[in-house]
């Protein structure tokens, strides 16, 4: 559609013009939002493919990352424990792929990817030096942003072409080689300073030369802009009114104050429910790839009363 490259071209500009204030905004607003709403596009289009015990025990696995997350913004669990309960909970639920019966050569493949994925990060979780356990985390947070790709599959005919989401989400790629754009007056008396958790791109010598920080921004923002927009349209009749539509809205606005009040409490606290809605894509994902899952179309809109 037009419009989504409009929106997608404007995003990468303001990126390279101003990368921090676009983070914190989009974060702030649509941070909560997007995460109920691919909660709910999960739901929609793949909770009948797969057995009900399957999910029971893949949530009561991310309750498990969800409380060591919860117990570590209130300061009640060292970091170094909730990292590791992060990287065992995404072992166990890659893990859970394993369990699946059906499928082929495909499903042979992606069980034999989920032992593999699940056995290194339980090594990474309790063998490897935390600096190791950050980075690995950071990929995988860095990869949730382009998984809007394998998610529209679920929707997908099987000889159905690809929309144009996988050229928009090229375009971080691209901003990896543009120069950053004069930041404006009002930001030069700003500290210069990327988000806390781009802290780590200080000191990569390996990057130097790559106009990363921007490049994450606007990834980041196009998986907003792919959840929020593009994926729902992909049903038919996309935002349909409903209780979880007004949830989103609701839970937005108060997301969008708590960032207001208390920025870093409020991104802590964003970061449980953000962890969940991350690590319960990867073993879907897997499914898909393995054919464990068909994909197919689901119709009807979602926060349609009665139908999500």
């Amino acid at each position: 559609m037009p419009h989504d490259w409009g929106m997608a071209v404007g995003l990468a500009v303001l990126a390279l013009w101003i990368p921090s204030p676009l983070y914190l905004v989009a974060l702030a607003c649509f941070g909560l939002p997007h995460v109920i709403w691919e909660m709910m596009w999960i739901r929609k289009v793949s909770a009948n493919r797969l057995p009900r015990h399957w999910w029971v025990m893949l949530f009561a696995i991310l309750a498990i990352q969800a409380s060591g997350r919860a117990l570590a913004a209130s300061e009640s669990l060292g970091a170094k424990a909730a990292v590791m309960t992060d990287l065992l909970t995404l072992a166990l639920a890659v893990a859970m792929v394993v369990v699946l019966s059906g499928g082929g050569w495909r499903a042979g493949l992606a069980r034999l990817a989920a032992v593999l994925g699940a056995v290194a990060l339980a090594s990474v979780g309790v063998l490897a030096p935390p600096e190791t356990m950050v980075m690995v985390l950071i990929t995988f947070s860095v990869a949730h942003n382009f998984t809007p790709l394998g998610l529209e599959r679920l929707t997908a005919k099987p000889d159905e072409t690809w929309s144009s989401l996988r050229w928009i989400m090229i375009l971080p790629l691209v901003l990896l080689f543009l120069p950053a754009l004069p930041q404006p007056d009002f930001l030069k008396s700003m500290q210069s300073w990327p988000p806390m958790e781009f802290l780590w791109l200080r000191g990569e010598d390996a990057l130097t030369g790559l106009n990363l920080f921007p490049a994450l921004v606007l990834a980041q923002c196009l998986h907003y802009l792919a959840v929020l927009r593009i994926l729902p349209r992909r049903l038919d009749g996309g935002w349909g009114p409903g209780r979880w539509r007004n949830l989103a809205v609701i839970a937005g606005g108060l997301a969008t104050m708590g960032f207001i009040w208390s920025f870093p409490d409020a991104r802590r606290f964003y970061g449980v429910a953000a962890g969940v809605h991350a690590w319960v894509e990867w073993p879907i994902l897997l499914c898909l790839l393995g054919g464990i899952m068909q994909s197919g179309r689901t119709v009807g809109p979602i926060g349609a009363e009665g139908r999500v």
